[in-house]
């Protein structure tokens, strides 16, 4: 897997807590936003298969700014051909300002071929110490129609 981290802030720490075999990560390092949707359109043109994790949109950082909103619209209509006959997937995350609701005026919702929602349930805890938690998936958007399952996910630390 390779990851675009688009804001230098990708905590390896949390990663391998949670069970990532950092060894099997390839990580890119932007010198802001822009360059790493250059990075992904330069990948996805060189022919890159696998999965590619864009690594993190947040709403109000894009909606604030025309210039990044742009150019993040016109890498989702240059990417879609790539995409559409690479071996490759694309993975975003999103942080949204309200959990559950996406701003109006920001594309990846209706680029998207699946969206999925992840809200923390809770956490799971050994007396005072904190050894994980459980998130709620939820399919909100599926190209072949599906929508609104759910299911719980326990993440344990290591």
């Amino acid at each position: 897997m390779l990851v675009v981290d688009a804001e230098s802030n990708l905590d390896l720490a949390a990663l391998s807590r949670c069970g990532v075999r950092l060894d099997t990560l390839a990580i890119l390092r932007s010198r802001g936003f822009a360059d790493a949707l250059q990075m992904t359109t330069d990948l996805l043109r060189a022919g890159f298969t696998g999965a590619l994790l864009f690594d993190r949109l947040r709403d109000l950082y894009a909606l604030a700014d025309s210039q990044t909103l742009q150019s993040l619209e016109q890498a989702l209509r240059d990417w879609g051909p790539l995409l559409a006959r690479s071996a490759a997937t694309l993975l975003w995350l999103t942080e949204l300002s309200t959990p559950g609701l996406y701003p109006d005026g920001l594309p990846l919702a209706y680029a998207a071929s699946v969206r999925l929602v992840c809200e923390r349930e809770r956490w799971l805890t050994e007396g005072q110490r904190v050894t994980g938690y459980v998130s709620q998936i939820t399919l909100l958007k599926s190209r072949g129609g599906a929508q609104a399952q759910s299911l719980l996910l326990r993440f344990r630390t290591i």
